[in-house]
């Protein structure tokens, strides 16, 4: 049996040797695989450096006692393969990966993050990582910032924080802007009714369709050559024509002038009796304080609304106003899941006046709501709700009260 043990001895220690040469052989490949990652194989340059060494002890134990050292050369050559390959990595991406590994000396951190996507360029979902990365990171640096006594952080004044409620300037300031991850400087809103959207930038094309006051287009990059005068909402303005796109549906394409629209992003638009106040990304009850009525909806709203400017400089709801609101919104301020709402009206002297109109679409669900107010004072509704063709409605020349639980308690099955 001992003759026997010692014959065996030999072939389970090969046995066993070679099990450790295949899963080092493995674990090489894989590292050498990882190094060729874009970006991330420049993490591999540790691995190669342990390999080496490894390798190497192994190789120079076999040299001295005459063994094979067919696998630890082989392991010896990927790690330095992995080393080498890792180090080109890091000279592609070194920016990218000091700002990974807080290395001090990087001169432009968003440059660094976006030469770190592996992601095609032009693509919507690189944009989408680009912008997320930058708002992160911003954010930081605002928790970062301390404020000395009397010496106000104009960087953390003006950063909005998602889902954070910040005061728009000289309005009601607890309606609450949430920011959002749309490029609001692509978005515009339209500053006149039956804004004509032409075939081609000038007077001269054909009308491919109309816009009302406050409806919303996206930008698509292009302008005309040259700019020019027009008198929009009383104010003479010199201006390019752009190509746009119509916010939802088919998204119908043609040129605007550029005149008649305010930039989501911009402060404020003047027009002959004050101001247009874009208002991005409010939720239901902001709106209802902006607009001195709850909506139907309970939504995510986005719109303008025109302003006048008080002897404090501070801007107050006056005029007319529009705003879409989703119920749920993707990056590009498209609306999901086929929920949409629009409010419009006009206040006067701080109330609702004249013809208040909301329309909501449920997917096959459709709510039209008129209601007439009079300084403030609701004077006759008209509500007609289409839920897969049943349709109901309610109706009051001299209404008690106009709020949603009444006019809905009054809804009644149209024979």
């Amino acid at each position: 049996m001992e003759d026997r043990n010692k014959n065996e001895s030999p072939d389970s220690s090969r046995t066993l040797s070679t099990l450790k040469n295949i899963v080092a052989l493995t674990l090489a490949i894989i590292g050498l695989i990882y190094s060729i990652a874009p970006f991330f194989g420049a993490f591999a340059f540790p691995f190669g450096i342990l390999g080496i060494l490894i390798s190497g002890i192994i190789t120079n134990r076999r040299i001295k006692t005459k063994q094979k050292k067919n696998w630890p050369i082989i392991g010896l050559v990927l790690s330095v393969l992995i080393t080498v390959i890792s180090l080109v990595n890091y000279q592609k991406h070194q920016t990218a990966v000091n700002v990974i590994l807080g290395i001090h000396g990087v001169v432009d951190e968003d440059q660094a993050y976006e030469d770190a996507l592996i992601i095609p360029k032009g693509s919507p979902l690189r944009d989408f990582v680009i912008d997320d990365q930058k708002r992160k990171r911003t954010e930081g640096k605002n928790k970062k910032t301390t404020v000395s006594k009397g010496q106000p952080n104009k960087d953390a004044s003006t950063n909005i924080k998602e889902d954070e409620p910040t005061r728009p300037p000289g309005l009601d300031p607890n309606i609450g802007i949430i920011e959002r991850k749309a490029p609001l400087n692509s978005y515009y809103y339209s500053l006149v009714d039956n804004l004509r959207i032409r075939s081609a930038p000038n007077t001269d094309g054909e009308i491919s369709f109309r816009l009302r006051f406050g409806q919303q287009v996206e930008y698509l990059g292009e302008k005309s050559e040259q700019k020019e005068k027009m008198t929009i909402a009383g104010i003479e303005r010199n201006d390019y024509w752009y190509k746009v796109c119509l916010i939802g549906g088919s998204r119908p394409e043609g040129w605007v002038y550029g005149g008649a629209l305010i930039n989501a992003a911009s402060p404020f638009s003047k027009e002959q009796t004050g101001l247009i106040r874009p208002i991005n990304f409010i939720r239901k009850d902001s709106l209802s304080k902006l607009i001195g009525r709850e909506t139907y909806g309970n939504y995510t709203y986005t719109g303008i609304i025109s302003c006048i400017q008080n002897s404090k400089g501070e801007l107050i709801p006056d005029g007319r106003f529009y705003f879409d609101g989703y119920h749920n919104q993707s990056y590009y301020n498209m609306p999901l899941y086929g929920e949409t709402e629009r409010v419009r009206g006009k206040i006067k002297a701080g109330g609702l006046h004249g013809i208040f109109k909301e329309v909501i679409g449920l997917f096959e669900t459709s709510i039209s709501l008129e209601i007439e107010y009079n300084n403030g004072v609701c004077t006759s509704y008209k509500m007609i709700s289409n839920a897969e063709g049943e349709i109901r409605e309610s109706e009051s020349r001299n209404p008690k009260d106009c709020s949603y639980n009444y006019i809905d308690s009054k809804l009644k099955y149209v024979n």
